[in-house]
């Protein structure tokens, strides 16, 4: 076959063949027009590969991805056999959870069934989240009024007054009790105020504080 041929028998560059049973892309893939698959091995003659119509259109980019390794060890990529196409052509992904969960959807050892709506992920934001794993993932959220991922900040964590008295209280009771009652010494009346104002906020009689007392000065 001539390359004009070729590219009237085959209008895409990329394809590749599937499995019905498993529902699985076959690899490795094909670039018909440059005559070699993905794993860069000559296809001997193309006359002997499915008709296009028989095989599913896949994009440089797709080809790309290809390449790529998964950290699970598998590389199955799902396919929709009646519309012969790829059920998640961007292959990463990420939900809307809070923060995300991430996916390589070509990554499973079975057709995966998330039931999470899903968003797909450019490669270079994939590789930069994975680049972070030493350190730990760096974790981010789906924006949904710019259709893209943001840093997740935490939301502050807002301890209750009293909770924050009760915790201040016991430590001054051991302070307390440390250097005056074990030594029978006199407790001095800053201390006392002091501990009479946590317990009223920690029991909540106190209820019109709104910080903690400052603590007497230490020697």
């Amino acid at each position: 076959m001539t390359n004009a041929d070729v590219k009237t028998a085959y209008p895409n560059q990329y394809y590749g063949k599937y499995d019905s049973t498993s529902g699985f892309l076959i690899i490795p893939a094909f670039d018909i027009w440059n005559g070699v698959n993905s794993n860069g091995q000559s296809i001997n003659d193309i006359s002997t590969l499915p008709v296009a119509s028989d095989m599913i259109a896949l994009t440089a980019a797709q080809m790309s991805l290809i390449q790529y390794g998964t950290n699970t060890g598998y590389l199955n990529i799902p396919v929709d056999t009646a519309s012969k196409s790829l059920k998640y052509p961007d292959r990463y992904y990420c939900d809307e959870s809070t923060p995300a969960a991430f996916y390589d959807m070509w990554g499973f050892s079975r057709i995966p069934t998330i039931s999470n709506t899903l968003h797909a992920v450019v490669t270079n934001a994939w590789d930069a989240r994975m680049a972070s794993a030493l350190t730990g993932f760096k974790q981010q959220v789906w924006d949904k009024s710019s259709n893209q991922l943001v840093d997740y900040v935490p939301p502050v964590v807002v301890i209750p007054l009293k909770t924050r008295a009760a915790t201040a209280l016991a430590s001054a009771r051991t302070y307390v009790n440390n250097n005056y009652t074990i030594l029978n010494e006199p407790t001095p009346d800053a201390w006392v105020a002091y501990l009479k104002a946590l317990m009223s906020i920690a029991n909540g009689s106190d209820t019109t504080s709104t910080a903690l007392p400052v603590a007497p000065t230490t020697s």
